[in-house]
């Protein structure tokens, strides 16, 4: 809470040591407007003669991060070299600046550069196998990132192949080897990599690259058209110890896609409905399922389990959207979603009402609606049995036509809307 003022004199001070100097400049920075200008006040630390390294070392990397903020690289630049100058400086802080030092070059579209500052990193002694192997990750992600893919796969490569490294720092490099691979189209190539992840011990942190490459070997073979190979691999991802309940979800959803691209219709079925019964996936995929589980039915021309198989998805249909217990990411989907369903249920119950040989699975169709949908308003319950009177006076069910045309009237007699008067003028022609 020290004013502008207190902190200028501190600075000013004969009497202050360079540390507590340094101190108050940090604290000024707060009160200097522009990332740039803050960069410049704090860089004023570097010259105080007696303060400590430590506090050296932070001003640099607040420097560089306010530099870059404000898109100044040159004076980032200048400040990381300043590393260099300072008395028993911690292996780490020289791997930050070379490592920072190297993407700027890369950004400056200098490969060559960038790798001697790269390797600059590995010659530091007394870092450990471990920290080293990590720098060599962070490297192949900066070269993969602009798209230097030869080199980022040889700093992945050199990651694996050193000695009494964990599995861990394994498991980072094949899945990123595994990615360049599929950017390039190479798939293949792609799920070679992303297999070797599969001998190493189980671990949480592996865990995840284990999963998300299970995903990608599914999707590269989802693309070749390979479904059958596309269905084994998520059913592999939804097997991986301790997945996340979500994640599982997702697998056997994508299990499903496969195994209906295949015509595999029963085994679909079996994965939609695992994703529909597992707590803790997304409601959208659980949305989703339940729809594709309809489509699985129609494939097969099976008009009435179609009907019946709408059953379980009114539950979730009714679910606010917006609701904080849905992610926000899959609110405007499953918004989308339920919109989209519900506009395909009427369109359904036309059609089929239309023809004979699906009258009663349209029949069923509205029926089940009617019996499950707790939220359905007078004007969904009118359209419902306005929509069976027509269909039963079609196919000469004159008694059902005329139960359901009163049912109509008989839900607000007083209305005068399109419903209630067109159900009264068919049921005073039958």
């Amino acid at each position: 809470r020290q004013t502008s003022d207190d902190l200028k004199e501190v600075v000013a001070s004969k009497t202050a040591t360079d540390d507590e100097k340094a101190k108050a400049i940090f604290y000024m920075e707060n009160q200097t407007y522009g990332d740039a200008n803050k960069a410049k006040k704090i860089e004023e630390i570097l010259s105080l003669t007696a303060a400590s390294t430590e506090n050296k070392v932070q001003a640099i990397k607040k420097c560089v991060e306010l530099y870059n903020k404000a898109s100044k690289l040159e004076d980032a630049t200048r400040v990381l070299k300043k590393i260099n100058e300072l008395p028993e400086v911690k292996s780490a802080d020289r791997a930050y600046a070379y490592d920072i030092l190297g993407r700027i070059e890369l950004n400056n579209k200098n490969p060559k550069a960038a790798e001697e500052y790269f390797n600059k990193i590995y010659d530091l002694k007394d870092l450990t196998i471990e920290e080293k192997a990590n720098a060599r990750i962070n490297t192949g992600e900066q070269y993969k990132i602009y798209k230097s893919y030869d080199n980022a796969v040889k700093e992945f490569e050199k990651a694996i192949g050193m000695r009494n490294v964990s599995d861990d720092i394994k498991a980072k490099a094949h899945y990123n080897i595994g990615l360049i691979y599929y950017e390039q189209l190479n798939y293949p190539d792609a799920r070679k990599a992303w297999k070797k992840i599969e001998d190493l011990k189980p671990d949480s942190s592996i865990t995840i690259y284990k999963t998300t490459a299970l995903q990608y070997i599914g999707t590269s073979y989802y693309k070749e058209k390979n479904y059958k190979d596309a269905a084994k691999a998520f059913d592999d991802m939804a097997a991986v110890k301790d997945i996340t309940p979500l994640l599982e979800g997702g697998a056997t959803y994508m299990q499903g896609q496969c195994l209906l691209a295949a015509k595999d219709y029963k085994g679909a079925r079996k994965a939609y409905t695992k994703t529909m019964e597992k707590e803790g996936a997304s409601v959208l995929s659980k949305m989703q399922a339940g729809v594709d589980i309809i489509t699985t039915y129609e494939e097969e021309e099976k008009w009435e389990d179609a009907a019946e198989a709408q059953k379980p998805l009114f539950a979730i249909y009714n679910l606010n959207p917006y609701d904080k217990a849905i992610p926000t990411a899959d609110q405007r989907s499953f918004a989308d979603l339920r919109t989209k369903f519900n506009n395909e249920f009427w369109d359904k119950a036309k059609t089929w009402g239309e023809k004979p040989d699906r009258y009663k699975a349209a029949i069923k169709l509205l029926e089940t609606r009617l019996a499950v949908d707790d939220k359905l308003f007078s004007t969904g319950t009118k359209r419902i049995h306005h929509n069976m009177g027509i269909i039963y006076a079609a196919n000469g069910k004159k008694d059902l036509a005329k139960r359901n045309f009163q049912a109509v009237i008989d839900v607000d007699k007083n209305s005068t809307d399109f419903y209630k008067k067109d159900s009264e003028k068919r049921l005073a022609e039958l």
